[in-house]
C-alpha cells in the first residue's frame, strides 16, 4: 500500500514539472516572437532566392517548328540540326568564348522531340498489341534549348530558328538564272550580224519554251502583277517587230561584217548543209522502207471454244508510229534545211559591206535588242525566283513563337524553406544576441527588396506595331511570302528605306508580343490533329540610340511611314507592270500597230483566263464589263486606224520601209516554199498512211466479233497528221495573202503629209491610252479587295503603359 502511494506521488510530481516546462517554453516563443518571426522571414527569403535561382536555372528556351514534309521527303529529327546550321549559330553568337562549349557540345544542347498527335499515338498502341507498326512522319517537332543566361538562349534559339528556315529555303529554292547576255559580245569580230541574230533566237526560244504556260498557270496576280503574259508578249513582240525586222533587213540588203570571212564561211556551211540534206534524204529512205515493209494481218480467223489468241498489236502499233514520227521528222528537218541553203545561196550572190550609217543602224538595232532580252530576262528571273520563293520559302515554320518555359522544382523549395524557416524560429529564439545583429542588416535588406520592387523606368517608350490583314494568321505577306516583321523593320525600311547604319541598327530591337501560355496552346492543338500555327500579330520596338534627335526621328518615321511602306512594298510593285509604250519605243506604222495587235491578243487570252478560274462572280461580270472594252477598242479605234494606214499605204520612213518590205517579203516566199514542201510531205505520208487493222473475228457458236487493233495509237496519229496537215494548207493560204498584201504595200507605199500624220500618231497615242486604261482597270480588280484589306492593317502606336 505504501509502494502504491510512493508511485502515485510521483507521477503527480513528474506531471507537475512536464507542465511548468511547456509553460515556461510557450513563455518564452511569446517572449521571442519577434526572433522567431525574423529568423523566418530570414529563412523565407533565403528559401525564395534559393527558389528563384533553381526556377532560372530550369528555364529555357522553347519553340515549335512545323515541317512542309510533303516537299522534304524522309524528314527526320536530326534534319532540323544541319550541322552546317549549327556552325553558323555557335559562330555569330560567339559560343566558344562566352560560354566554353565545343561545337559538339553545343549541338548537344538542343533537345528536338517530335509532336505526335493523339490519334496516331493511339493507333500506334492498338497496333503494337498484335505485332503491327504505323509508318508516320512528324510535322511539328519542339526544340528546347539553355546555353548561358535564359536572355542568350532565347537569342541564340530565335537565330538559330531564322538560319534553319533559310538553309532549307536556299536548299530548295530555284537556284537556276536565265542568263542575260552581255553587250560586249558585239564587240566579238567572230560573229557576223545573222549570228548574232541566230544566236540572240536561239536563247528567246529556250527561254520561251521554258515559261510555256506560265501565264495560264501562274494566276497569283497580288504577288505578280500582270507578270508571266507581260512576258509572254514582250517576247512575242521580241521575235515578229525586233528580231524579224532586223533579219529582214539583213536579208534584203545582203549586208555583212566582213565579206572576206563571209565567204570563207560560206563555202563550209554550205557543204555542211549538203552533207545533212543527204543524210536526212537517206535516214528518210530508210524509214519509209521500213514503213513500207510494216507487216499487216488480215481476213477472218475461226477462234475454236477454250482457244485463246494473243496478239501483241499494241506492240506493232507503237514501233509503226515512232517509225512514222522520225519519218516525218527528218524529212521537215531535210526541208528546214534546205530553206538555210537557198537564203545561204542568195546572201552570197550580192555580199555588201555596209556604209557608215547603215553599220551605225545595224549596231544601234542590235544593242536595243539585246537590251529588251536582257530587260525581258531580268523579269522572267525576278517571277521564277518570287515563284519559287512562295512554294519553298516556308518549308520550316514557326508553329509557336520562341518563349521561355520553366519545369522548376521552386514551389517545393519555397515550400520546404518555409516550414524549415518555422522549427528555425523556434530555434532561434533561444539566442537573443541575433536579434540586434539582424538590425544592423534590415535596412540594406528593406533597400534591396525597395529596388526589385520599384525597379527602373527607362526613358523612352516603346512603339507596337500591330498587323491585322488575314495574311497574317496564315504565316504570309500580303503577296503570299513568308511573315517576318522583324526583318521588313528592320532590313526593309530602317536600312534600305531610312538609311540606318549597323551600329544604329544593333540599338533598335523588335520582338513579338506573345501571350502567356501560348507555347503549351499551341502543342495542344498539335496533339488534338490540327494543322495549327500561332503567328504574334503584335510586335515591340525598343529604340534605345542614344542621339534623342535620331530616336524622334525614327519613332516618328515609324509611326507615320511604316504602314504605308508595307503595303507599297508588297502591293506597290504591281503599278508599273504592263503599261505599254509602244508608240515611243517602235519605228515604222506596221511595227507600232502589230506590237498593239499582240498586246490586245495577250489581254484577250487573260481575261479569258482570269474569268475562267475566278470564282467571284462579281470579279467575272468586271472582267466580261473589259472585255467588251477590249472589244471595242479592237473593232473600232484599232481597226479604224489599222484601216486607214493600210489603205492609204502609209508608210513613217519611205526609204527604209521598201528595204524592209523587201526583205520581209523575200523571207515570207521562204517560208512558203517550207510550207510547201512540208505540205508535200504530210500529203505524201497520209496518202500510204496504214490505219488501224479492223478484225473480224467469226466465235465458234457462229457470232461475228469486229476489234480495231491494239490501243488506237495509229488512229490517234493519223488524226494528228490530219491536223498538222490541215494547218499548213492554212498557214499556206494565210502567207499568200499576206505576200500579196506587202506587194501591194510595196508599189503604192508612201508618206503622210503633216496633217495625216497628225491625225495617224494621235489616233495612235488614243489606242495606246485606252490600252493602258484596260491593263489599269485588270489590275484594280484584282487589288480592290487586297488593298481595301490592307491599307490600314498596319498600325504603329505608341506604348502608354
Amino acid at each position: 500500500m505504501k509502494n502504491q502511494n510512493q508511485e502515485i506521488t510521483k507521477k503527480e510530481y513528474y506531471d507537475s514539472e512536464d507542465e511548468l516546462d511547456l509553460m515556461e517554453l510557450l513563455n518564452i516563443l511569446l517572449r521571442e516572437k519577434k526572433t522567431i518571426m525574423v529568423t523566418f522571414l530570414i529563412v523565407a527569403l533565403l528559401s525564395l532566392g534559393g527558389a528563384l535561382w533553381e526556377r532560372n536555372q530550369s528555364k529555357r528556351a522553347m519553340e515549335i517548328l512545323r515541317v512542309d514534309t510533303e516537299k522534304l521527303k524522309d524528314f527526320k529529327v536530326g534534319d532540323l540540326l544541319p550541322l552546317t546550321v549549327v556552325e553558323s549559330v555557335y559562330k555569330s553568337e560567339n559560343i566558344e568564348k562566352n560560354n566554353k562549349l565545343s561545337l559538339d557540345k553545343f549541338k548537344e544542347k538542343f533537345q528536338v522531340t517530335p509532336i505526335i498527335p493523339k490519334s496516331i499515338q493511339e493507333k500506334r498502341e492498338f497496333l503494337s498489341k498484335s505485332g503491327e507498326t504505323l509508318e508516320y512522319t512528324p510535322e511539328n517537332y519542339r526544340v528546347d534549348l539553355r546555353v548561358g543566361s535564359i536572355g542568350e538562349s532565347l537569342n541564340i534559339l530565335n537565330n538559330y530558328s531564322k538560319e534553319l528556315q533559310e538553309y532549307y529555303g536556299k536548299k530548295y529554292l530555284n537556284q537556276y538564272t536565265f542568263k542575260s547576255i552581255p553587250m560586249e559580245i558585239l564587240r566579238d569580230g567572230n560573229y557576223d550580224y545573222l549570228d548574232y541574230i541566230d544566236m540572240i533566237e536561239s536563247r528567246k526560244n529556250s527561254l520561251e519554251s521554258i515559261l510555256k504556260n506560265r501565264a495560264d498557270e501562274k494566276i497569283n496576280y497580288a504577288s505578280y502583277g500582270y507578270g508571266y503574259r507581260e512576258v509572254e508578249v514582250a517576247l512575242n513582240n521580241l521575235e515578229t517587230l525586233d528580231i524579224g525586222e532586223l533579219r529582214n533587213y539583213l536579208e534584203a540588203t545582203n549586208i555583212v561584217r566582213n565579206t572576206e570571212e563571209f565567204k570563207s564561211q560560206y563555202r563550209s556551211r554550205r557543204e555542211k548543209l549538203l552533207r545533212e540534206i543527204e543524210e536526212g534524204r537517206a535516214q528518210g529512205e530508210n524509214y519509209l522502207k521500213m514503213i513500207n515493209s510494216y507487216g499487216k494481218i488480215e481476213g477472218n480467223e475461226i477462234i475454236p471454244k477454250g482457244i485463246r489468241i494473243q496478239d501483241n498489236t499494241e506492240e506493232r502499233d507503237k514501233f509503226y508510229v515512232e517509225l512514222m514520227n522520225k519519218y516525218v521528222n527528218s524529212q521537215l528537218k531535210m526541208e528546214g534545211l534546205k530553206n538555210q541553203l537557198a537564203i545561204l545561196d542568195k546572201m552570197n550572190r550580192d555580199l555588201r559591206v555596209g556604209n557608215e550609217e547603215e553599220v551605225k543602224d545595224i549596231e544601234k538595232q542590235l544593242e536595243v535588242i539585246i537590251e529588251k532580252y536582257n530587260g525581258i530576262v531580268e523579269e522572267a528571273n525576278r517571277l521564277e525566283y518570287k515563284e519559287s520563293y512562295i512554294e519553298n520559302g516556308a518549308l520550316i515554320k514557326l508553329a509557336s513563337p520562341v518563349v521561355v518555359e520553366s519545369k522548376s522544382k521552386a514551389k517545393l523549395i519555397l515550400g520546404a524553406g518555409l516550414v524549415m524557416g518555422a522549427f528555425l524560429g523556434v530555434a532561434m529564439a533561444f539566442l537573443k544576441n541575433f536579434i540586434g545583429e539582424f538590425k544592423g542588416n534590415r535596412g540594406l535588406l528593406g533597400m534591396i527588396v525597395v529596388f526589385f520592387l520599384v525597379g527602373f523606368k527607362g526613358y523612352s517608350k516603346d512603339l507596337i506595331v500591330t498587323y491585322t490583314h488575314s495574311q497574317v494568321e496564315r504565316g504570309l505577306n500580303p503577296d503570299e511570302t513568308p511573315f517576318n516583321p522583324i526583318l521588313n523593320i528592320k532590313d526593309k525600311f530602317l536600312t534600305e528605306e531610312l538609311g540606318v547604319d549597323e551600329k544604329q541598327l544593333k540599338e533598335v530591337t523588335v520582338e513579338a508580343i506573345i501571350p502567356k501560355g501560348i507555347d503549351k496552346n499551341v502543342e495542344n492543338h498539335i496533339l488534338n490533329g490540327e494543322n495549327y500555327i500561332y503567328v504574334p500579330s503584335q510586335y515591340r520596338i525598343k529604340i534605345e540610340v542614344t542621339n534623342p534627335e535620331l530616336r524622334e526621328k525614327l519613332e516618328k518615321s515609324l509611326i507615320e511611314e511604316y504602314p504605308k511602306f508595307y503595303t507599297d512594298y508588297f502591293l506597290g510593285e504591281i503599278k508599273s507592270n504592263g503599261v505599254v509604250e509602244y508608240v515611243e519605243e517602235y519605228r515604222g506604222y506596221r511595227k507600232i500597230l502589230e506590237s498593239f495587235g499582240n498586246m490586245i491578243g495577250g489581254i484577250q487570252r487573260e481575261i479569258n483566263n482570269r474569268i475562267a478560274t475566278n470564282k467571284s462572280k462579281d470579279i467575272e461580270y468586271e472582267y466580261k464589263n473589259i472585255n467588251i472594252e477590249l472589244e471595242k477598242l479592237k473593232m473600232v479605234n484599232y481597226r479604224n486606224i489599222s484601216d486607214y494606214i493600210n489603205s492609204n499605204y502609209f508608210v513613217e520612213n519611205l526609204k527604209l520601209e521598201r528595204v524592209l518590205l523587201r526583205g520581209k517579203i523575200d523571207r515570207l516566199k521562204n517560208e512558203l516554199l517550207k510550207i510547201e514542201g512540208n505540205i508535200e510531205i504530210y500529203g505524201k505520208i497520209l496518202k500510204n498512211y496504214k490505219v488501224s487493222d479492223r478484225r473480224v473475228k467469226i466465235l465458234e457458236n457462229g457470232d461475228i466479233s469486229m476489234d480495231i487493233g491494239g490501243n488506237g495509237l495509229k488512229d490517234r496519229e493519223y488524226i494528228g497528221l490530219n491536223r498538222t496537215y490541215m494547218n499548213q494548207v492554212n498557214k499556206k493560204i494565210l502567207l499568200e495573202n499576206e505576200i500579196k498584201k506587202n506587194e501591194d504595200l510595196l508599189k503604192n507605199m508612201r508618206e503622210p503629209n503633216g496633217k495625216e500624220r497628225e491625225k495617224i500618231e494621235n489616233d495612235l497615242n488614243s489606242v495606246q491610252k485606252i490600252l493602258n486604261g484596260i491593263i489599269i482597270n485588270m489590275r484594280s480588280i484584282e487589288l480592290k479587295d487586297y488593298r481595301r484589306e490592307y491599307i490600314g492593317s498596319v498600325k504603329v502606336t505608341l506604348d502608354n503603359q
